[in-house]
């Protein structure tokens, strides 16, 4: 779980999407925010929790499909 507090404005999505994909790269396969500590959020924070949670799945689906450079034989 990542708790977050205080106002999340455009002055800090880009260190809050940075930190989100950087926590979601070692926990997986979920990853929870905890916004109850939040006061005040703009939609440039919201913007940051969208680009996070896409870059995440990006790399669940990454990982899925198999490590980079093997690919299945073709016919």
């Amino acid at each position: 779980m990542v708790p977050l507090r205080g106002e999340i404005d455009h002055s800090v999505t880009n260190e809050l999407t940075e930190a989100l994909l950087s926590y979601g790269s070692v926990t997986r396969p979920r990853t929870v925010v905890d916004l109850s500590g939040v006061t005040f959020m703009d939609s440039s924070a919201i913007n940051a929790l969208i680009a996070a949670h896409q870059g995440m799945s990006a790399l669940r689906d990454a990982a899925y499909r198999g490590r980079p450079g093997i690919s299945a034989a073709g016919p």
